[in-house]
């Protein structure tokens, strides 16, 4: 089965996939943040399948927390309707704190928020669930792909 990648113009899927299949090197660390047990674990090892190193918070002070303790991701992928500290609730604390402003964020959600709504918080990239494979890695690759130009990346997010 391959992997969908994105078009980024500066090689990079190229460079780390032949043909779909990973190729031993790393593509990138993602915080994938969920409640869901399963659907996290779920998305987690297509995720790692994919070549991605993914570190695990159930909600969004549970992320909060493990930001502050490792090095930074390169993507976040959230889920917007959690316990204790909320996906949206979540995504206003990042943008304003300046050393996670610039980590692009991928939400996911079950609810029916219009994907305007989601760029509008703030989001980079949107999924609904369920999620599908394909979509997940077309829009983490995208997102990613993304951020890297610098013509695209936002010098300052701020949500509405």
């Amino acid at each position: 089965m391959t992997t969908p990648q994105a078009d980024c113009s500066d090689g990079r899927q190229a460079a780390l996939t032949s043909g779909g299949v990973n190729l031993g090197v790393s593509r990138g660390h993602i915080l994938a943040v969920d409640d869901d047990d399963d659907l996290r674990d779920a998305v987690g090892a297509l995720l790692e399948d994919a070549g991605y190193r993914v570190t695990f918070a159930h909600n969004g002070a549970d992320a909060l927390i493990k930001l502050s303790q490792m090095s930074l991701p390169e993507l976040i992928l959230l889920d917007l309707a959690m316990p204790q500290l909320s996906g949206p609730d979540f995504l206003r604390e990042v943008l304003h704190d300046p050393t996670y402003s610039r980590i692009p964020v991928v939400v996911v959600t079950g609810t029916s928020l219009p994907r305007e709504d989601a760029a509008a918080l703030g989001a980079d990239g949107y999924l609904r669930k369920p999620i599908q494979r394909v979509e997940l890695l077309r829009a983490v690759e995208q997102a990613l792909c993304d951020w890297d130009d610098e013509a695209l990346a936002p010098t300052e997010r701020q949500p509405v």
